[in-house]
């Protein structure tokens, strides 16, 4: 025993803060294997950006839910539900919702009129500098230029406040533009071709005449008149879009397109073709076509 009382610590021995031997961490390795728990601290850059917030609100605005309206479910977009629910309170009396409502009307009209001015301005600076370059290449005997969109093929609609395009709008819809004018050619050339045959057949007298062969002849020109009529229905030439207040949609709606956009429509163009021809060329020989 010890002069202070306190009795020798035994080796081994297990107590308080002296856990068994085989349960004590080994020198080096740590007791936390799985390391220092990280801080929770916000990442740099992951807060959204604005232009993330912005997307988010706008695609919040668009969420379509579903209201009563003088007793019947109208589904429409979130931001005309409120629109309308402000309204509806300013008709009610709601001096707030009133004011509200007229300041958001005058900042849409001015925002409207705005965005309709800076287009005006760009369309009118790019028709300017083509006519401007136009004109140089004239008076200097060089080539005229074909910009897409042509400058002459860009409208104006001050009343709709909208541009309207009587042309193709860049190279590739010019390209396919410019395709469709080559297959009406070709079919126009192959229709021509088809009635010189039909004349010579007609020429001949007799067993030589093959009123069967003037019958294919038909038909074939008939369905080649056909695919002409759809691409000088559909695609103006650029004398025609080119003139002053021509209109695309009203040219097409006057030329009859949608006479051609559906099978029995164009059953019948070809149908009153297939008699049209028969009848020309009966009247040029009687006797030639059954």
């Amino acid at each position: 025993m010890s002069d202070d009382g306190d009795e020798p610590e035994e080796e081994g021995a297990v107590g308080y803060a002296r856990p068994p031997k085989k349960h004590q961490f080994k020198p080096g390795v740590s007791g936390n294997r799985g390391g220092r728990p990280k801080k929770n601290k916000l990442a740099k850059g992951s807060l959204p950006s604005d232009i993330q917030i912005a997307e988010r609100i706008f695609s919040e605005s668009r969420r379509p839910i579903t209201i009563r309206e003088n007793g019947e479910l109208v589904t429409l977009s979130t931001i005309d539900a409120i629109m309308r629910a402000m309204a509806a309170a300013g008709l009610k009396g709601s001096t707030r919702a009133q004011a509200n409502y007229a300041n958001l009307v005058r900042a849409s009209e001015k925002a409207m009129v705005d965005a309709w001015n800076a287009t005006i301005d760009s369309v009118m600076e790019y028709r300017r500098r083509w006519w401007d370059e136009i004109e140089r290449c004239t008076q200097r005997g060089k080539p005229i230029p074909d910009p897409v969109p042509h400058p002459d093929e860009i409208f104006l609609d001050h009343e709709r406040r909208m541009v309207r395009y009587n042309g193709p709008l860049d190279a590739a819809q010019k390209a396919g533009w410019d395709s469709q004018f080559a297959l009406a050619r070709s079919a126009r050339e192959e229709a021509k071709e088809c009635e010189r045959t039909i004349r010579a057949e007609l020429r001949k007298s007799g067993d030589q005449r093959q009123d069967g062969y003037i019958g294919i002849l038909i038909e074939d020109m008939a369905y080649g008149l056909l695919s002409v009529a759809h691409v000088e229905r559909m695609f103006p030439k650029p004398e025609v879009r080119r003139a002053p207040g021509f209109d695309i949609d009203e040219w097409r709606r006057s030329s009859r397109m949608d006479e051609l956009c559906s099978r029995e429509g164009r059953a019948r163009f070809i149908e009153t073709e297939r008699v049209r021809l028969r009848t020309k060329f009966d009247e040029e020989d009687p006797e030639s076509i059954a």
